[in-house]
């Protein structure tokens, strides 16, 4: 069996190009899977790759057209 790589919270925060505090309320709010291990949180690669990829899929919103009225 072969063991995945497990990613510590700032290593995950470096891979994403955010703060360790995003990375660690995304884990809060559930939207992460994580698991705690002793003081730190440890994510699967895999758990990460499937995040990366759920958010590119839900794609990002279109942009308002310059003049249009927005509530």
């Amino acid at each position: 069996m072969a063991r995945e790589k497990l990613l510590t919270v700032p290593e995950v925060a470096e891979v994403l190009r955010v703060r360790v505090s995003t990375v660690q309320r995304h884990i809060r709010q559930g939207r992460l899977p994580a698991a705690l291990f002793g003081r730190q949180y440890l994510v699967r690669e895999s758990d990460l790759d499937s995040y990366v990829d759920a958010l590119f899929a839900q794609g990002t919103p279109e942009p308002a057209e310059e003049g249009a009225d927005t509530p």
